[in-house]
C-alpha cells in the first residue's frame, strides 16, 4: 500500500523546496505561491506547485540501488507517446531533470470517486482501448516492458497477490 502525504506545505528553507524551486525556475515558472507534498509512494514523491491560477505536478523519483530502471524516463516517454498520439486524458510531460530525478507535468483536476459506476468503468475501458490502439507502432515497440507486465492470467493473479502483501 502506498503512503499518502498529508498535503503539507513544504517549508521555504528546506532542501526539497530549494531543489524544486530551482527546477521550476529552470523551466520558466517563477515565482511560485506554494509547494505541497500530496503523495509519498514507494517509487516517487508527488508535489503540487501553485502559482496564482496555475498548477503543476512535480514528481521526485526514487532510485533503488539494485534497480537499473529509469522510472522518470519511462513515465515521461510514455506520457509523451500518448500525447503525440492524441490520448489527451493524461498529464502532459513538460520537463525533466535526470540528475535530480525530477519530472514536471501538467496538473489534471479531479477527485477520487467515492463509488464506482458504469460510466466510470466505461471511461476506464475507453482509456485502455486508446492506450492500446498504438501498441504495434514502431515507436511503441521501443518501450521496455513495464516492471509488472503480465502476459497471462496466472501471472496477473500472482502480481496482484504480491501487491496485497
Amino acid at each position: 500500500m502506498e503512503r499518502v502525504a498529508d498535503n503539507s506545505i513544504i517549508e521555504v528553507n528546506s532542501e526539497t523546496f530549494s531543489q524544486i524551486r530551482g527546477f521550476m525556475e529552470e523551466n520558466g515558472i517563477i515565482p511560485m505561491d506554494s509547494i505541497r507534498q500530496i503523495k509519498n509512494g514507494r517509487n516517487s514523491q508527488v508535489y503540487l506547485i501553485e502559482k496564482i491560477n496555475d498548477k503543476w505536478i512535480v514528481k521526485r523519483y526514487h532510485r533503488h540501488v539494485n534497480d537499473v530502471r529509469n522510472r522518470l524516463k519511462n513515465e515521461f516517454d510514455f506520457l509523451s507517446f500518448l500525447i503525440d498520439n492524441e490520448v489527451n486524458q493524461v498529464a502532459k510531460p513538460i520537463a525533466c531533470d535526470f540528475e535530480k530525478n525530477l519530472g514536471l507535468f501538467s496538473h489534471l483536476p479531479g477527485v477520487i470517486p467515492k463509488t464506482i459506476n458504469g460510466n466510470l468503468v466505461n471511461q476506464a475501458c475507453e482509456f485502455i482501448r486508446q492506450t492500446n490502439e498504438f501498441r504495434n507502432t514502431e515507436s511503441a515497440k521501443r518501450f521496455p516492458k513495464a516492471s509488472e507486465a503480465c502476459f497471462s492470467i496466472m501471472s496477473h493473479l500472482i502480481c496482484v497477490k504480491k501487491r496485497g502483501t
